[in-house]
């Protein structure tokens, strides 16, 4: 899992090349997944058309919101290691907002 100031930092890069991504989540993931993978392989027609492919998606918020629901619902649970891994970035996340 990569370090939360690094994201931090990721993302703020985008922030400040891509003022499209100021106002979609879904432009702002497609930046930082071309950024953080170094996708940069891809033709501008290609990128172009993964983002359109992104805009129609279903939020990744929804997605992994559905995810906890259902596993808080104690169905398809996480593995203990997971879930150990989770709640120790959840921590790291709750001490960095402070």
């Amino acid at each position: 899992m990569p370090k939360i100031s690094s994201t931090m930092e990721l993302v703020e890069k985008v922030l400040a090349k891509h003022k499209s991504a100021r106002n979609s989540d879904k432009e702002l993931i497609f930046h930082v997944m071309m950024e953080s993978h170094k996708l940069c392989n891809f033709t501008k027609r290609e990128k172009a058309q993964i983002l359109a492919a992104f805009k129609e998606m279903v939020p990744f918020e929804t997605i992994t919101r559905c995810r906890r629901a259902i596993q808080a619902a104690g169905k398809h649970e996480a593995t203990s290691e997971v879930i150990k891994t989770r709640r120790a970035y959840a921590r790291k996340m709750k001490e960095m907002m402070r």
